[in-house]
């Protein structure tokens, strides 16, 4: 019976410590979604940037002579807003691959908990019936004991009987 009790305890134990990781995982999956919208946000400002450095790097070509300073500066934020787009899809894929983890770890903690349940009702199905044998035990000791008593008394009525014939 301690030994069920104490299994019931350390699966009540189990079954929090993963409740809490599943809680744990849900917030870490929404940071990552909320990072993922913010970079799906500055990636689509940077494309729009980038856009726009673009046309006006065309729209200078013309003027090259004259406006050689702003084209290398329109180079260097093209090559810099590249590199960034670049960085963005990057972190993007990754956000994408971590949110995919932590689905599959959800998933999996929240069969664990079912499985410590089921576990947990099963041990307590053990505990009843351990306890049910027990009490039977307890009426079965307490007859026995009434018996001997019985057996005990009759055998010194014999003895006196005996003894006095």
């Amino acid at each position: 019976k301690e030994k069920l009790l104490k299994s019931i305890k350390e699966l009540s134990s189990q079954q929090q410590e993963l409740e809490n990781r599943l809680t744990s995982s849900d917030s870490a999956a929404s940071n990552f979604q909320s990072e993922k919208e913010t970079l799906v946000r500055s990636l689509k400002e940077l494309e729009n940037q980038h856009e726009g450095v673009v046309a006006r790097f065309a729209g200078f070509g013309v003027f090259a002579a004259s406006l050689q300073s702003e084209k290398e500066t329109l180079v260097g934020l093209l090559k810099e807003s590249t590199n960034q787009l670049d960085d963005l899809k990057k972190r993007l894929d990754i956000s994408d691959a971590v949110i995919a983890n932590l689905k599959l770890e959800k998933e999996t903690m929240a069969r664990s908990i079912k499985e410590s349940t089921t576990q947990q009702e099963d041990l307590k199905k053990c505990l009843s019936t351990s306890e049910a044998v027990i009490a039977d035990l307890q009426c079965e000791k307490e007859t026995l004991v009434k018996s001997i008593e019985g057996s005990k008394s009759h055998e010194q009525e014999l003895k006196d009987r005996l003894a006095r014939s």
